[in-house]
């Protein structure tokens, strides 16, 4: 899974990434964790004794969220040492994950040092979406189509998304489909 971020920072940086080669990207990242998640979720139990099966599930629930805490931390701290697009490579798979409690404020850095960063104002914007966050998530989602005119699924889901917070109708939270 880092290989294919890894694949994807490369890629943006030399700007060859083309739809196709996020696409791809996405799916490739997509089974790797559907082949993951079941072995790895499998392993607490076969690695404990029965009577501490609660204390290592909730162990390993909190590595998680001392991930999503630690998270936008050290991106600040990145940000300062090397600039937003080491930021927005190291917080694209926390986005792409749909951990949007630790993407919202990594892309938020992002944008506030690189304001035309697109894949980072969707990411901004379907997080804080996905948070409750209906102004900021207008003003990203905006700005994103904006400036980014292919086709495709990106676009129509900002578009989705736009018009739903733009709604008098309850706010569906739920996240749309990635595009494909």
């Amino acid at each position: 899974m880092m290989i294919m971020a890894a694949v994807l920072a490369v890629l943006t940086h030399l700007h060859y990434t083309t739809p196709a080669v996020i696409i791809t990207l996405a799916f490739l990242e997509g089974a790797a964790w559907a082949s993951v998640m079941p072995a790895w979720q499998a392993l607490v139990p076969a690695l404990v004794p029965r009577e501490e099966l609660p204390s290592a599930i909730a162990l390993n629930s909190a590595q998680f969220n001392g991930a999503r805490l630690l998270g936008p931390m050290l991106a600040g701290v990145l940000l300062s040492a090397a600039g937003a697009a080491i930021v927005f490579d190291v917080g694209h798979p926390v986005a792409d994950a749909g951990d949007d409690r630790s993407a919202a404020p990594i892309m938020e850095l992002v944008i506030d040092y690189w304001p035309n960063h697109y894949m980072a104002l969707y990411h901004a914007g379907m997080a804080e979406y996905m948070l409750g966050q209906r102004d900021l998530a207008t003003k990203n989602l905006t700005e994103f189509l904006r400036l980014y005119y292919e086709n495709d699924g990106w676009r129509a889901n900002g578009i989705a998304v736009l018009q739903r917070l733009r709604s008098t109708a309850p706010t569906d939270l739920r996240r749309p489909a990635e595009p494909r």
